[in-house]
């Protein structure tokens, strides 16, 4: 194989496709980048049977090949190069790279024994980059951490005609967000269940260029595969498996009260009392006409108390949540102000955008809504 590029473009492509490289590999071959030259350019890709990513760049090519590269070493390397035209040339059971005065020389790990990347089918439809990796972020912050639960570690993706749903939930939290798109056909993939950081990856790099959806079926007809292409750049994720909680038997039929409040005064707020909350321990939030006093700690230690102004639309009311679960429903809002909606101290919240064009008022649900379940405290 040999081929030119630009070191920039070729960085660029390494450090897409290394987002797939896992830290301890269980077989030393999927440490590997796989690079394919063809007269078409060059591409560069990944895979640890779980996700997969690769990125097609422009090349000279002289020699058409494939080999495969250590992955870590590459991309370290490749963040080096001059940016100039790069040559990199194979030769046997090594790959040297040139860029100017500078060279480097690895030792190739062996092409034929690394598995075969996903081959994506016919998209289900696409949806704007911008509207997806807004979408994305905003539910991924209610994904659970916790491994012994797969399916709570996963985004609930489900498609209508003219939208597609995310929703994420913890148990402690849910959140759900709507975006348009656009179905390839009449035929409409089923619910899945994609990993939060795979489609944390696709938010993070989706590029200007519309997002192609990609279901790809096992031989039992049943989901196994989520691709998401952009422009010259994929990712594909193996899908989990297992049963996903309701958000709407969740979200409370009716509130008591109503408030809407200036989003950035209400975080700033939090963040100064968190310093005195200590670990697990809540903030408490009473809710009045014209304000909300927000306190936190005890007489024991240090204890703080801050007032923010609000619209408030039903009786008083207190609640107590966990300080960086509530700044992370707030900032995910994405809206210069905030409506929370409460049931009652111990039953969830309900936290929306109450700007311009969100739903409100109109008989419309918001786009995005999160569930906030609270603290229960003494007496």
């Amino acid at each position: 194989m040999k081929l030119t590029t630009e070191a920039g473009t070729l960085a660029a492509a390494v450090k897409f496709a290394a987002r797939a490289l896992t830290a301890r590999a269980a077989y030393p071959i999927l440490g590997g980048l796989k690079i394919t030259a063809a007269d078409s350019g060059m591409e560069m890709a990944a895979f640890d049977y779980e996700t997969s990513a690769r990125a097609r760049i422009g090349a000279d090519v002289g020699e058409p090949g494939t080999i495969l590269a250590p992955g870590r070493l590459l991309a370290a390397i490749a963040a080096q190069l001059p940016r100039q035209l790069t040559e990199l040339a194979s030769d046997g059971p090594a790959l040297t790279l040139t860029a100017g005065r500078t060279r480097y020389t690895l030792r190739l790990l062996p092409a034929d024994d690394y598995p075969a990347l996903p081959e994506l089918s016919a998209p289900a439809g696409q949806a704007g980059a911008a509207e997806l990796a807004a979408a994305v972020r905003q539910v991924v912050v209610a994904a659970s951490r916790d491994d012994t639960l797969p399916a709570l570690c996963a985004i609930q993706v489900t498609f209508t005609a003219d939208a597609i749903t995310l929703v994420a939930t913890d148990r402690y939290r849910a959140a759900l967000r709507e975006l348009p798109w656009q179905p390839s056909g009449d035929q409409l993939p089923p619910p899945i269940l994609i990993p939060a950081p795979a489609l944390a990856d696709v938010a993070r790099d989706t590029g200007d260029d519309p997002v192609r959806v990609h279901v790809l079926t096992g031989t039992d007809g049943a989901p196994v595969v989520a691709g998401f292409a952009s422009g010259a750049r994929t990712i594909t994720t193996r899908l989990t498996a297992g049963e996903y909680p309701s958000m709407a038997r969740m979200i409370p039929a009716q509130f008591a009260a109503a408030a809407v409040l200036d989003t950035g005064e209400l975080a700033e707020a939090v963040k100064r009392l968190a310093v005195v909350a200590a670990r697990d321990t809540p903030i408490h939030l009473a809710f009045a006409p014209g304000h909300v006093e927000l306190t936190a700690g005890s007489a024991d230690e240090a204890d703080g108390a801050d007032t923010v102004s609000c619209e408030l639309d039903g009786d008083p009311l207190t609640v107590a949540f966990h300080p960086s679960r509530l700044l992370d429903a707030l900032t995910a809002t994405g809206s210069g102000r905030a409506r929370i909606a409460l049931t009652g101290p111990g039953k969830a919240a309900l936290i929306t955008p109450a700007g311009d064009g969100d739903g409100q008022g109109d008989g419309a649900e918001p786009a995005y809504r999160h569930l906030l379940m609270p603290i229960r405290t003494a007496g």
